[in-house]
């Protein structure tokens, strides 16, 4: 509400539209809202953003975010190139970048990037990042020590606890820690789709496959 103000009271404040942007894009992409539209709604205020102003990193790298949350990949890194070339620094788009090579198996060159991130950004969780790069190369004993610290800078993130440090528990062989840590999950925010999917995974596991399916079907029906 407030960045839309802002775009009231100044129609041609880019920065407002950018993070508007990011705003939009974020109430799909985190779960507030099931419908697709807020993407399209991110992808063409990035592109009002970039009218008012092309050399506008925050612009560009809400505009990759909106066109990779619509797989849309290579047009995505481009835009997160695009920021860098304008700030070097920025952290966003460093993490995009970050994990377009961690998708392609490049784990080395994903962290190095993300340090770069974290270097130029005190607020920027570089724990939660290595521990995606961790568990991608199936490391997850190395992950539950990233999220472990990762935790400790964002302790209410559901996110960490129910959805990546309950994975790599089920994954060790550990499902009584995964139980602990959706549980805590549970306690925050009890209809987080990747707390519920890890819950899923936790019940099949058990073989109790009622319960996973009234899971998977509360995600299904988000």
């Amino acid at each position: 509400k407030m960045f839309e103000r802002a775009i009231d009271l100044d129609p041609k404040f880019a920065e407002a539209h950018a993070a508007l942007s990011g705003v939009y894009v974020e109430e799909f992409w985190s779960n507030y809202s099931p419908d697709t539209a807020w993407i399209t709604k991110g992808e063409l205020t990035a592109r009002e953003a970039l009218a008012l102003d092309e050399r506008l990193a925050s612009a560009h790298a809400s505009l990759s975010f909106a066109l990779r949350i619509k797989g849309r990949y290579k047009e995505a890194l481009l835009e997160a190139v695009n920021a860098l070339k304008i700030d070097p620094r920025y952290s966003f788009s460093l993490e995009d970048l970050s994990e377009f090579y961690r998708h392609r198996g490049e784990y080395g060159k994903a962290i190095a990037i993300a340090e770069r991130a974290a270097a130029n950004d005190p607020s920027f969780n570089i724990n939660r990042v290595r521990a995606r790069i961790y568990q991608f190369k199936g490391d997850y004993t190395a992950s539950v020590t990233e999220l472990r610290r990762a935790i400790e800078r964002s302790p209410n993130d559901s996110w960490l606890r129910g959805g990546l440090l309950a994975l790599s528990y089920i994954h060790l062989g550990d499902p009584a820690s995964a139980e602990e840590e959706i549980k805590r999950a549970e306690s925050v925010d009890p209809d987080k789709p990747e707390t519920r999917i890890s819950r899923a995974m936790l019940e099949t596991l058990r073989g109790n496959f009622t319960r996973a399916q009234r899971d998977l079907d509360a995600v299904r029906d988000y």
